[in-house]
């Protein structure tokens, strides 16, 4: 089922994947680019190999614990390392989500520009509250 995206209910999901990571986390591979999706290539005991996905920056972390979104095809697809306002464009395409608020949409890129210059989600969180006087 899709859902729709207001402010209050990116505050809600970005609340929600801080607290499974924690507010000192820092997205690990900020220097080289942000993946919603991080993928790793494994190989098992066959040596049949395997892409292992996972949710990756903030908004990936955010938005696709509750979306129902094959991350996998997510990965291979061209939006993974764009900004977010084409991410949340691509969510809308493939009908994941009804829509998302210009408000809702600006509080996302905050946490996640803030996220890309190295801060933890703590202090991407509370940055963007302040830009925005919330």
């Amino acid at each position: 089922m899709a859902i729709y995206i207001d402010l209050p209910k990116a505050m809600e999901l970005v609340d929600a994947a801080i607290a499974r990571k924690g507010e000192d986390y820092v997205y690990p591979n900020w220097e080289i680019g942000c993946q919603y999706v991080d993928y790793a290539i494994t190989q098992d005991k066959d040596g049949d190999v395997q892409r292992i996905c996972r949710t990756g920056c903030i908004v990936g972390e955010a938005l696709l614990d509750v979306l129902n979104v094959d991350m996998d095809s997510l990965s291979r697809h061209g939006t993974n390392e764009n900004g977010v306002y084409d991410f949340l464009d691509y969510l809308r395409r493939i009908e994941a989500i009804d829509g998302c608020t210009v408000d809702a949409e600006e509080y996302l890129t905050l946490i996640q520009v803030k996220q890309d210059r190295g801060e933890t989600w703590g202090e991407a969180r509370q940055g963007a509250k302040e830009e925005l006087n919330l």
